[in-house]
C-alpha cells in the first residue's frame, strides 16, 4: 500500500482557507488544521503596527524586548497564536479586549 505523508487541503472561501496535514494513510487522521482569515490578520497587523509606531519603536527594538519577530505579523503573512498576541499586548500595555476593540473598529 502506498503511503501519503502529507495532505494539503485548500478550501478558498471569503479569504479563508484550511491547511490540513495527515499522517501516513494507515493512521487516517488529521494532525493539524489551521484556519486563516486574511482580512482579520490584516486588521491585527495594522493595530500592532500602530501600537509600535506610537511608542516610537522599531521592529528590532520589539524583538530585543520580547523575542517576537513582528515583521511577518505586521505584514499579515503569519497566523499568530493567542499566546503571542497576549505577549505583544502586554508589551504595549493594552488588554486583549481593548486590542480587539481596535481591530473591530477598522
Amino acid at each position: 500500500m502506498q503511503l501519503f505523508y502529507q495532505l494539503i487541503l485548500k478550501i478558498i472561501n471569503n479569504d479563508k482557507y484550511v491547511i490540513a496535514e495527515a499522517l501516513p494513510t494507515s493512521h487516517l487522521h488529521i494532525v493539524m488544521a489551521q484556519l486563516r482569515d486574511k482580512i482579520l490578520l490584516r486588521k491585527i497587523a495594522i493595530v500592532i503596527k500602530e501600537l509600535r509606531e506610537n511608542e516610537g519603536l522599531t521592529q528590532e527594538a520589539v524583538y530585543n524586548d520580547i523575542y517576537i519577530h513582528i515583521g511577518r505579523i505586521e505584514t499579515a503573512k503569519t497566523n499568530l497564536s493567542i499566546s503571542t498576541l497576549s505577549t505583544i499586548c502586554k508589551h504595549f500595555k493594552i488588554s486583549l479586549s481593548d486590542f480587539f476593540k481596535k481591530v473591530e473598529s477598522l
